[in-house]
């Protein structure tokens, strides 16, 4: 009885007000999440928007589990009164997020009666009086970037306060000329961020941080020249990342009471030369500040020239990013027992590597792609831990089996866009390879490269000659092959012959190219096909040999579909139809496709649908018939075949809604058929049809009731609609 009076009620509601709401404020819901966001919005659209909006999510915001999200932008609110809280008095406790930005606010009277706000965002406004502040005591992120302090504001008591709780704070784009970071009973801020503030000249450390180590980012503040403690202007400092980007500071003196325990990012300054006291790295391995897994340091486009001999040597690093810089050559022992995990070397024109200079180190990815190396023997004959090498772009001439003979940990090569020569079966030695990249000038090499380990071959940017059945022998456990941007001049039948593991091809990087399905007839084992945008017209039966295929992708052809022409492919289970121009689909024609959970009919031109054109997908889960011309059909009709696993149904962008009646007084009747057919279905999407308003009040009760998720992925929100969905 209590269901059937909602049912009423919540009927009656939606035909007294039937959610046309303005341009001004909307809403989004995602899972236990109500956002609601204004923009270019007055104090009268702002209480006129949200109580209209309110209908429409009260079922959401009774939950006291939802959590509401307020984000108001570009909007003319000069003061902010006790009209921010008008419309939330009932769910002042569920507001955890207001964001009030770039909108002309002077004067803001109160904001604590939202007692559990965690985040607070007054960034771009024109408060001078923080006061507001004294009585929120559960924020945790505090944005107050593109604003002015005065020396004394209340804002810098309040942050020193030992009952606050925040945990990030942003002072970005102001006009700090020095701050102090404090300490407070309940542990110290962990996030300053302080970046792009010009006038900022001095940082000042209040206390010891204890265990807390802060994050700081400083990036873009070129006339920081002092950081020290309060006390003692020698005492180390220990945080745990540092962004001090784009600020061409000098960084010997700046950095000398700073130690950082996890990550420094110094990328787009300009440096030159690292010698021993650039960034005060001596004797890091034993320094307390640092973690067990090293320090990470990004000195990316730094305008590097050169690095003194062993400045990173024996230092307790993990990753280092030396990219976009003018290296021209790296001598041993530069990174002798750094401990190094990931080295970046990419794109810093270095045209030289000494033989051993990555000799005894513990990394495992090298990046040294966009360089100026011709040749490669030596450089890798005493990096035995490697696991990855990329060295995409560089201009190597040849290649021999001695390159990489050492690197028996191997598993990842990249050496796309070189085009080098290929010489002695060079990665035959090579047990653990699994991943190459390369680009090839007509001829793949076979012999030369065959490594009868690799799982994933990856041709790109390559102009070939005929591939033919020699062209990938040898390649036994091949799981994917994959054509990125090249060309070929054709295929012969039997191409693909003896890839007996082959999972997954893709062959849509191959330009131009006119498919013959018969080539894909060797390929029995083959998981995942991709034949998306090549012209195809029809299938036949060429693919029913392919008995492992799971996932299909025909769209964006222009075929024309026979009952059998999906006969033998028994253990599909994802098919893309998409984009087809498809205006019929033959009955019977996914019958054998008994283990088949996602459907894509999308974007063709189906008007009518077949009765039983779904019969027999009983494990179907996405059906997706959206952007057709589907009409003259009701809901439970269309997909008359019950599909007791389907759970999601597109429906949007076409004619649906005028086949019923005004006095169509079966609707909740027949639409109640559509749920006990497919008692899973958790979400249908019917926006951009032709429903009547008052149909679709009734289709929205019934989904409602079930917990049918109807709120469409585009609402619109600026037309008449319910619920976003829109209707006349």
């Amino acid at each position: 009885m209590d269901t059937i009076w909602r049912i009423i009620i919540l009927s009656i509601s939606l035909i007294l007000f039937p959610s046309v709401y303005g341009e001004k404020c909307f809403h989004t819901v995602n899972d236990e999440n109500v956002t609601i966001l204004c923009q270019n919005a007055t104090v009268d659209d702002y209480l006129d928007n949200i109580f209209e909006m309110k209908i429409n999510i009260r079922d959401f915001l009774d939950d006291n589990t939802t959590n509401i999200s307020i984000r108001l932008n570009n909007c003319n609110f000069s003061h902010v009164d006790e009209w921010i809280y008008t419309p939330w008095e009932e769910y002042m406790k569920q507001v955890v997020e207001l964001r009030i930005t770039n909108s002309s606010v002077n004067h803001i009277r109160s904001l604590s009666k939202f007692k559990q706000l965690r985040i607070l965002d007054l960034s771009s406004n024109n408060l001078s009086d923080y006061t507001f502040l004294s009585r929120m005591t559960s924020i945790t992120h505090l944005h107050l970037g593109h604003s002015n302090f005065s020396p004394h504001s209340f804002l810098f008591a309040y942050i020193m306060r030992e009952t606050t709780k925040l945990s990030i704070l942003d002072l970005s784009y102001s006009n700090l000329t020095n701050f102090t970071i404090p300490i407070n009973v309940r542990g110290a801020i962990k996030g300053y961020d302080l970046s792009h503030s010009d006038n900022l000249t001095e940082i000042v450390f209040e206390s010891s941080l204890g265990d807390v180590r802060p994050y700081l980012n400083f990036d873009g503040n070129r006339n920081l020249r002092k950081i020290q403690h309060t006390y003692n202007e020698n005492y180390f400092i220990c945080v745990s990342s540092l962004d001090w980007s784009n600020s061409h500071v000098n960084f010997t003196d700046t950095l000398k009471n700073l130690r950082v325990s996890d990550k420094i990012i110094l990328k787009d300054n300009y440096l030159s030369v690292l010698n021993e006291t650039t960034l005060n790295l001596t004797r890091l391995r034993f320094h307390w500040c640092l973690n067990d897994l090293g320090l990470s340091i990004d000195l990316s486009n730094t305008s590097l020239v050169n690095i003194s001999d062993g400045f990173f040597n024996e230092q307790l690093l993990n990753e280092l990013n030396l990219s976009f810089n003018n290296l021209s050559t790296l001598e041993y022992p530069l990174f002798l027992e750094s401990q190094l995990v990931y080295l970046n070397l990419s794109s810093s024109n270095i045209s030289s590597l000494s033989p051993n200079v990555f000799s005894n180190l513990t990394v495992e990815t090298i990046d040294l792609s966009n360089n100026n190396l011709r040749w490669l023997d030596g450089i890798f004959s005493r990096a035995h831990t490697i696991k990855k090498i990329i060295l995409s772009s560089n201009p190597i001439a040849t290649i021999t089996k001695s390159a990489f003979k050492k690197c028996r940990d191997l598993e990842s090569l990249d050496l796309t866009n070189t085009y080098a020569l290929y010489s002695g079966n060079v990665f035959a030695t090579l047990p653990s390879l699994r991943n190459f990249n390369a680009s090839f000038s007509k001829s793949l090499y076979t012999s030369e490269i065959l490594n009868m380990n690799l799982s994933n071959l990856t041709i790109v940017n390559s102009k070939l000659d005929k591939l033919n059945s020699s062209s990938f022998k040898g390649f036994y456990k091949l799981k994917k092959l994959t054509f990125v941007n090249s060309s070929t001049s054709g295929m012969s039948e039997d191409v693909f012959k003896g890839l007996y593991s082959l999972r997954n091809i893709d062959i849509r990087g191959l330009s131009d190219l006119s498919v013959d399905l018969k080539i894909f007839k060797p390929l029995t084992y083959l998981e995942v096909l991709d034949l998306s945008n090549y012209k195809l017209k029809k299938l036949q039966t060429n693919l029913k040999t392919l008995q492992s295929l799971k996932t299909l992708n025909l769209s964006s052809n222009a075929l024309s579909l026979e009952k059998d022409s999906f006969s033998g492919l028994t253990k599909l289970e994802i098919l893309y139809l998409t984009d087809n121009k498809l205006s019929s689909l033959p009955a019977g024609l996914f019958a054998p496709l008994e283990k088949l959970t996602h459907l894509y009919l999308n974007k063709n031109d189906l008007q009518q649908l077949a009765s039983g054109t779904f019969s027999n997908l009983n494990n179907l889960e996405v059906l997706d018939l959206s952007n057709n011309g589907l009409y003259r059909t009701k809901l439970h009709i269309l997909v008359s075949v019950s599909m007791i696993k389907m759970q999601y149904l597109y429906l949007q962008n076409n004619n649906l809604g005028s086949e019923y009646a005004h006095e169509d007084s079966n609707i909740r009747k027949n639409e109640f058929k559509l749920i006990s057919t497919h008692p899973s279905l958790k979400q249908i999407d019917i926006n951009n049809n032709e429903w009547q308003c008052n149909t679709l009040i009734d289709l929205v009760v019934i989904f409602r009731d079930r917990n049918i998720s109807f709120v469409p992925a585009k609402p619109s929100y600026k037309e008449t609609n319910i619920n976003g969905i829109s209707c006349s």
